[in-house]
């Protein structure tokens, strides 16, 4: 996905979506910074949460344009909101979860994924509730090992395995790319079951308190269709797939339910030379989906659009030009009048966070 940059051609093609207004909804928030200084973003009652590498720190950043707080020292891939205080990973497999208060401080050690195991795996992705954490791991040793699910209390005690997941490579991808489809970097939580997805095709629950894990509803009946399934979000809800359309290029955005219910379209009215790639959940029963538009134009621009329950979509913002020149960096943060996402300048190798008015 991307960012900005280029030209306009001065003649509009017919029968695409008009670039005239949703570049104005795309709106520098920071100022450039050289490379790509921020690992993971988050939000939370007017502040945005981030990670920062240059600076080597935790930042608390006001969405009415004042200065960043320090929270604290040191980097992370994964950071929460919860309450008046901060979660967020550290360790060199990412198995500890520390928490820092909103107004700064001294982090303090809240789960550690490795206490009294001899070999840990690599932590892929974590999730919790008020109560309990869990993650994924994969083997240290090699990466054909399938995934495990863990668990541990927040009131202490050792972390347990509560299952195992194994993602089927389509035929022709086995030798190809040889355990990319074992990764299991997507994890959700329902309220009984934890959620955990692939890159492509498969989703599937493990239940809290162990037992065969139920697979959730391919994108589509066809199974052609449904090896082209990308997956473009994880959530409470289920597994969000950006399908392929045959015969007019374009795709719908399917949810496998995580109740184990049958998939549903959420969005099928998508442009002509257009895809999906992110789909979060807007807070307010509907979805923001990020993806890659070709408007009238002629250029490829990222589009962000929210869809509301009944599947009707509002364009809120395009970046101002090219894909070929910029790229959007997952994750965005939704707040209630906003998005922001972080765009890379390959022309200048330089990062900034933008806002886009909801």
């Amino acid at each position: 996905m991307a960012g900005c940059g280029g030209s306009t051609p001065s003649t509009p093609v017919p029968g695409l979506e008009s670039v005239e207004h949703c570049g104005a909804g795309w709106q520098p928030f920071t100022a450039p910074e050289p490379g790509a200084p921020y690992s993971t973003l988050g939000y939370g009652a007017g502040t945005l949460y981030l990670s920062n590498y240059p600076a080597q720190a935790l930042w608390a950043l006001p969405t009415n344009g004042g200065p960043p707080a320090t929270l604290a020292p040191g980097v992370t891939n994964e950071l929460w909101v919860e309450d008046d205080h901060l979660l967020f990973t550290q360790g060199t497999p990412a198995n500890q979860v520390f928490s820092v208060p909103l107004t700064g401080g001294t982090p303090q050690l809240v789960l550690d994924g490795g206490a009294g195991r001899t070999t840990p795996g690599n932590v892929l992705a974590h999730a919790f509730t008020a109560t309990d954490f869990y993650w994924t791991e994969m083997s240290p040793s090699s990466d054909t090992i399938s995934p495990t699910v863990w668990h541990q209390s927040r009131a202490g005690g050792m972390a347990n395995q509560i299952g195992t997941v194994t993602f089927q490579a389509p035929p022709d991808q086995t030798t190809r790319i040889p355990g990319a489809y074992l990764t299991a970097r997507a994890l959700a939580l329902t309220s009984d079951s934890v959620l955990v997805a692939n890159l492509s095709e498969l989703a599937v629950a493990v239940p809290f308190a162990g037992g065969p894990v139920v697979p959730l509803a391919v994108a589509s009946p066809s199974l052609d269709l449904a090896s082209e399934a990308q997956l473009v979000g994880l959530d409470s809800q289920g597994a969000y797939w950006s399908l392929p359309e045959v015969g007019n290029g374009t795709a719908s955005v399917v949810l496998s339910p995580g109740d184990g219910g049958p998939a549903r379209v959420i969005w099928s009215a998508q442009a002509a030379e257009s895809d999906v790639r992110t789909v979060v959940a807007d807070g307010a029963g509907g979805w923001i989906l990020i993806g890659n538009q070709l408007f009238d134009d002629q250029i490829d621009h990222v589009a962000v659009r929210s869809v509301d329950a009944q599947g009707a979509s509002t364009l809120l913002g395009c970046s101002p030009a090219s894909i070929n020149e910029s790229a959007v960096e997952p994750p965005i943060a939704v707040a209630p009048d906003a998005v922001y996402l972080v765009s890379i300048n390959f022309a200048t190798n330089t990062s900034e966070i933008d806002r886009i008015p909801r």
